[in-house]
């Protein structure tokens, strides 16, 4: 008999623990629909706990803002980069192709073979 009275203590205490566990949560639920858990005792409390969550909070989006300006000006500073580049290259070609020109002329000169570049473009013959 003692066995069975201890199955049914054992099994009303565990039908009492999920009674709790379901008022407890629907409890936590009014709570947060009324505000309740968010209460002047919950911010004295947790005072410090709630100041260093915030910071922290401020800390990242600050940090995020800053991240995001920096890679916007990455970016633009390398768009502005290859601009750059392009024309260095195309300036430097200019350069080339011109002392290459005037090197060619100081030779003729030097050799008095009375030769000029030619004014006006070669034309191909149809025959």
């Amino acid at each position: 008999m003692k066995n069975s009275k201890a199955n049914t203590k054992g099994q009303k205490k565990g039908a009492k623990r999920t009674g709790n566990a379901k008022q407890r949560v629907i409890r936590t639920g009014k709570g947060l629909f009324y505000g309740d858990v968010l209460s002047s005792t919950f911010f004295s409390r947790y005072k410090f706990t709630v100041v260093l969550v915030i910071g922290m909070l401020m800390l990242y989006i600050t940090y995020k803002y800053e991240c995001q300006t920096h890679m916007e000006t990455i970016a633009k500073l390398e768009k502005e980069l290859t601009i750059v580049k392009s024309e260095s290259i195309r300036e430097q070609s200019t350069y080339k192709s011109r002392t290459r020109e005037s090197a060619m002329q100081h030779r003729i000169d030097s050799l008095n073979l009375a030769l000029r570049p030619q004014d006006k473009p070669p034309y191909k013959i149809k025959y």
